[in-house]
């Protein structure tokens, strides 16, 4: 069984790497995780940069 934080510590490895776009990354994602189904890694990864888009807001 993945959980959240087992992907969110996968997408920031992943993004040492160039990525095409985020539909790259999702199926990185679900290749990665095969108990992980597409709508679901698209849901973490847009909470994920959402979260981190708030931190920066707060930021400034």
């Amino acid at each position: 069984m993945t959980y959240q934080e087992d992907i969110e510590h996968y997408i920031c490895g992943a993004l040492l790497y160039p990525l095409k776009d985020i539909n790259h990354l999702i199926a990185m994602i679900c290749l990665h995780f095969t108990d992980v189904n597409e709508t679901t890694a698209r849901t973490i990864v847009n909470s994920l940069f959402d979260r981190i888009l708030e931190l920066d807001k707060r930021s400034k």
